[in-house]
């Protein structure tokens, strides 16, 4: 488990120290200036181990089976390198909304509609539209095998919304 600490200035790094002095697995990284998510993301990168990937930020919440179901697809599915799901997204009201991920029947439409906008535009969020009304990949639900990350690819610390970037 790898933790990044982005510059926080609460007392994150103190609780994350206080409990991964209880277990060896834990490596923290504090980053000295705010890099933000893709720049901390790509120092993350440099020191996995393990053999699978996911992301979960400090607003996100695992269901307590999720990783031991991920882990366990992938084992079965040696042909997949990417799964992710649906996801529950809370708002400030406190209601919840379940985020639906897409089920790709073939990845060329909505590359091609990804690719189209995000040269339109030139900016990320009329790409973020596309994505985030139809064919969407909650970013907190990707869990990929390391493999991935070992060809080079990264995310894009000059976009807005990296992951969208990142996972397609």
């Amino acid at each position: 488990l790898i933790i990044i600490d982005d510059a926080s200035t609460d007392n994150s790094l103190k609780k994350i120290k206080k409990i991964s002095n209880k277990d060896k697995r834990i490596k923290i990284l504090r980053n000295k200036s705010n890099k933000g998510k893709a720049g901390s993301i790509n120092r993350g990168f440099k020191h996995v181990k393990g053999d699978f990937i996911t992301f979960c930020d400090a607003d996100d919440l695992f269901y307590p089976e999720r990783l031991k179901k991920q882990i366990s697809f992938m084992k079965r599915n040696k042909e997949v390198d990417l799964a992710y799901g649906d996801m529950i997204k809370f708002w400030e009201d406190g209601q919840e909304k379940l985020r639906k991920a897409i089920t790709f029947k073939n990845f060329s439409e909505p590359l091609k509609r990804l690719k189209k906008e995000s040269q339109l535009k030139k900016d990320y969020l009329g790409a973020f539209a596309i994505l985030d009304t139809k064919d969407y990949i909650p970013g907190t639900s990707v869990f990929f095998r390391r493999k991935i990350i070992e060809t080079g690819i990264k995310m894009d610390e000059s976009m807005w919304y990296e992951d969208c970037d990142f996972n397609f």
